[in-house]
C-alpha cells in the first residue's frame, strides 16, 4: 500500500524529470531516445558468461520499435515494426549489439527461439524457420527452409511460441499446435511421443484457442473465453490441478509415472473471481504465470508449479499445485493526473524467463522477481527476488514492451 504509492511517486516524477526518455546533445539539440534496453546473459562461450546486471541501451533495429524479442539460451531473435529480423548468438559468435540482418521471405511480427531453430511469423499467418549454426560459420546465416505455416491446415497461423525443444502454434480458426519432444505428453495430441511436425492438440469441442505458452515439459493454451490449459509432466506440479494431496500422498504418485503426466490438456481452475477472466499466460522451464482480469478493479497475476528459484513470486521457494494469486502484484498505487486522485494500477504483459518473471504495469512501469545469477532481474545485486519488485532503473522512463529471455530481459520504450 504505501511502500507501493511511494515507490511509484518516486517513479513518476523521475520519469517527468526525464522528460520520457530524451537527451539533450551539446548546443541543446534532442537526441533521439535509445528505445531499447536489455539486462541479464549476452552470451555462453567458451570464456564463460558474458552479462549485464542492469539495464543498458541498445540500438539494435536502428530507428524503429522492436516489437518481438525471443532469447534462448545460446540464441536471439528481434521483430522490428517494419518486419525486419535481427539474429544474434553463441552460434554466431555475436552478442545482441552485434546482430545481424535475417533474409526472410516476407515481413514478420513475431519472433522465438528454442535450443535448436528460430522461428519467425510473417505478418500473411505463415511460420518459417532456420537452424542455429555452428559458431564457427559466422557468415552462414541459413535461409529459413520454407513456408511450413500451411501444414496445420485450419486457417493462418496467428501466435505461436518456442521454447527448449518444442513450438506451438494457434491458427485463425482457434486451434492449436505443437511440435518437438512429446515424451511428456507436452504436445497435448493423446500421445507421449515426438514430433517434427505440428500435431493438433486435443481441446473441447467449445473451446477455441487464443494463445500458447511453452514450457520445458509442459504446454500451456489459454482460449478465447479466457480459459486455460495445461499438459506435459506434473512431476513439479506443472498442470495445476491443485489436488488435495498430502506430502505423502504426493509421494506415491511419484511412484506411478502414469500420475505424473497428462498427454490431454487439463483444465485449470484459476483462483476465486478468476474463472474465465484470463487474458495473458507465459510459461517457464516448468512453471506457469498468467494475467486475470477481475470484474472489479486491476488486472492480478497467478502462478503455479515449480518455485524452488523464487519465480512463483510467493515469498517462500516452494512448488505450488494450483494457481495462487501473487499478492505482491496488488496494491500499487499512483497519482492520476487526468482523474486528481490515487488510483491503483494493474499489470497488462507478464513474462517469464527459465527461473524468473517480468511483468509490466499499465502506468509503463516494471518488476520482477525470481533467480537473478545473470543479472536478468534487472537490480543492483544479483540476489534472487522472493517477491516483485520495482526495476528502479528504468522507472525514469515509461515501457511500452518487455521480453524475458531464458536468462536475459529487455524493455522497449514508449
Amino acid at each position: 500500500g504505501a511502500q507501493g504509492l511511494a515507490a511509484m511517486a518516486v517513479a513518476m516524477a523521475a520519469r517527468k524529470m526525464a522528460g520520457g526518455g530524451h537527451a539533450r546533445c551539446e548546443g541543446g539539440r534532442e537526441e533521439k531516445p535509445r528505445r531499447l534496453m536489455y539486462w541479464g546473459a549476452k552470451s555462453f562461450g567458451d570464456e564463460g558468461v558474458v552479462s549485464e546486471r542492469l539495464p543498458k541501451p541498445c540500438f539494435l533495429g536502428g530507428d524503429k520499435n522492436i516489437v518481438s524479442m525471443s532469447m534462448s539460451e545460446h540464441a536471439g531473435a528481434a521483430c522490428d515494426e517494419r518486419g525486419r529480423v535481427w539474429v544474434w548468438g553463441d552460434f554466431l559468435n555475436k552478442d545482441i549489439e552485434e546482430a545481424k540482418p535475417a533474409k526472410i521471405p516476407g515481413a514478420a511480427k513475431k519472433v522465438a527461439c528454442n535450443d535448436t531453430h528460430t522461428y519467425a511469423l510473417l505478418r500473411g499467418g505463415g511460420v518459417v524457420r532456420w537452424p542455429h549454426e555452428d559458431p564457427s560459420k559466422t557468415e552462414n546465416v541459413a535461409i529459413p527452409s520454407g513456408l511450413w505455416g500451411k501444414i496445420v491446415g485450419s486457417g493462418k497461423v496467428v501466435d505461436m511460441q518456442a521454447a527448449y525443444s518444442n513450438f506451438a502454434c494457434v491458427t485463425s480458426g482457434g486451434a492449436a499446435y505443437a511440435m518437438g519432444d512429446g515424451s511428456k505428453g507436452q504436445l497435448g495430441n493423446g500421445e507421449c511421443s515426438s514430433s517434427t511436425t505440428p500435431q493438433k492438440m486435443i481441446l473441447p469441442d467449445k473451446e477455441k484457442a487464443k494463445s500458447v505458452a511453452v514450457g520445458k515439459n509442459h504446454s500451456v493454451v489459454l482460449t478465447q473465453d479466457g480459459n486455460v490449459y495445461a499438459c506435459g509432466a506434473n512431476n513439479l506440479m506443472q498442470l495445476g490441478q491443485a489436488k488435495e494431496e498430502t506430502i505423502k500422498q504426493w509421494k506415491e504418485n511419484e511412484k506411478d509415472s502414469s500420475k505424473m503426466f497428462s498427454a490431454v490438456p487439463l483444465r485449470i481452475r484459476p483462483p476465486a473471481g478468476c474463472e474465465g477472466h484470463v487474458t495473458a499466460i507465459s510459461a517457464g522451464i516448468d512453471f506457469t504465470a498468467a494475467i486475470f482480469q477481475p470484474e472489479e478493479g486491476p488486472a492480478g497475476v497467478f502462478t503455479f508449479g515449480w518455485g524452488q528459484m523464487w519465480q512463483l513470486g510467493h515469498s517462500q521457494p516452494l512448488h505450488v499445485s494450483g494457481p495462487k494469486t501473487v499478492k505482491g502484484v496488488q496494491g500499487k498505487k499512483e497519482w492520476d493526473d487526468v482523474k486528481k486522485r490515487v488510483i491503483e494500477i494493474g499489470v497488462k504483459k507478464i513474462c517469464c524467463g527459465d527461473e524468473h518473471v517480468l511483468i509490466l504495469y499499465s502506468n509503463g512501469s516494471v518488476a520482477s522477481w525470481g533467480m537473478n545469477r545473470f543479472g536478468q532481474l534487472g537490480h543492483p545485486s544479483n540476489s534472487p527476488a522472493k517477491e516483485p519488485s520495482l526495476i528502479m532503473s528504468v522507472q525514469q522512463y515509461r515501457i511500452g514492451s518487455i521480453f524475458a529471455g531464458a536468462n536475459s530481459s529487455a524493455a522497449v520504450l514508449e
